[in-house]
């Protein structure tokens, strides 16, 4: 890649760098076309940085790692005019953890100038609501959508782990309510609720105690005890003043 190359990569796909690598599977072309492709989505989620971010680290795995015959296969292909052999189908292996991180982080980021949520574009036939990572990222590779330039499949791992030659990417993922670097800032409130500011939990009021012991126990206590006294010295001066002959029936005196 050449230099002109390498800073184009740097806008969106800075971390392919890190590797220290001038070898990619891309040209400068294509990271043109990357770059113009991801801003269409970054129309809508860009005010959430770490939702951007993530969603983009597939798409520059795809499109230029030096890496893809470990996690993407050509399912269907053509040739053209000039004879040139070109992918009509690919399947891409991605690990589950990647793809529900990322819809995680931009569930929730919202488009002002529509008063709607971007899912609730980005879903195909399915509003926010009745979205998933299943279904918001096989939307993202139908054939049918006039933004994908050929059907990709994405078949889910739950792990990264190599079976048949194949090693599904598990690209880094940034929560929402964090900042991806230094110079992007965690979503706002607004499109996550993790970045809102956390009401203090209540405190837990002590416990009303009486000599140490439970107030509400102690009052029933003393309560139970009282009317079981009263009740029977009650019973007792009843029985003593009928065995004394106290209660008598008065004569009714003559006219």
């Amino acid at each position: 890649m050449p230099e002109d190359g390498l800073k184009l990569l740097t806008e969106r796909c800075s971390f392919l760098l890190q590797a220290e690598t001038k070898n990619f599977c891309c040209d400068v072309d294509q990271v043109k076309i990357l770059n113009e492709n991801i801003k269409l989505a970054a129309a809508i989620l860009e005010r959430c940085p770490s939702c951007m971010t993530n969603l983009a680290r597939h798409i520059c795995e795809l499109t230029c790692s030096p890496d893809q015959s470990k996690f993407s296969r050509a399912a269907a292909t053509k040739t053209n005019d000039k004879g040139d052999l070109y992918v009509t189908s690919l399947d891409l292996h991605v690990t589950e953890e990647y793809i529900n991180k990322t819809y995680k982080s931009c569930s929730q980021v919202s488009v002002p100038q529509t008063g709607q949520l971007a899912l609730d574009l980005m879903c195909g036939a399915y509003p926010a609501s009745r979205c998933s990572p299943t279904k918001w990222f096989n939307y993202m590779g139908d054939a049918n959508n006039i933004y994908v330039p050929f059907q990709i499949t994405y078949i889910q791992h739950s792990t990264n782990s190599t079976k048949n030659g194949i090693t599904p990417i598990n690209p880094k993922t940034t929560p929402c309510n964090e900042s991806v670097n230094i110079e992007l800032p965690a979503c706002s409130c607004t499109d996550c609720d993790s970045s809102c500011p956390q009401s203090p939990d209540e405190p837990i009021p002590k416990p009303f105690n009486i000599a140490g012991l439970d107030a509400f126990t102690v009052i029933m206590t003393v309560v139970f005890t009282v009317g079981s006294l009263v009740f029977l010295l009650g019973t007792f001066l009843f029985t003593n003043d009928s065995i004394n002959g106290k209660f008598l029936v008065r004569p009714v005196p003559k006219q």
